[in-house]
């Protein structure tokens, strides 16, 4: 387990890395893991939500991301689900994806 200084110290390297991610023009930017580095403190949440509503422009109204355990797998690996729900301004509709995933 990391300490909290240790949480403190990557996680100031995580925003960095995103900062410095986000400043290069691109087609498709992938945010691996971004959930579970959200949901443990190391990444700016808010920043990486902001990202994922700018990448879809402004047919966007709200996106909401949540991870959900649901178990262990084998080797005692914990397994979660990441669900990203984005609603749309304009027709109201809304598109929602799962992503099973482990948790650290």
């Amino acid at each position: 387990r990391m300490t909290d200084a240790e949480k403190a110290a990557a996680r100031t390297i995580h925003d960095k890395n995103l900062d410095a991610a986000l400043a290069i023009p691109c087609d498709l930017l992938l945010l691996d893991e971004a959930a579970a580095a959200c949901r443990l403190g190391l990444v700016d949440e808010k920043k990486v939500k902001a990202e994922i509503i700018s990448a879809v422009n402004s047919q966007v109204k709200e996106v909401e991301v949540t991870d959900v355990e649901i178990g262990t797998a084998e080797g005692d690996e914990t397994m979660g689900l990441m669900t990203v729900t984005f609603k749309y301004k304009e027709t109201g509709g809304v598109d929602k994806k799962i992503y099973n995933m482990p948790l650290a």
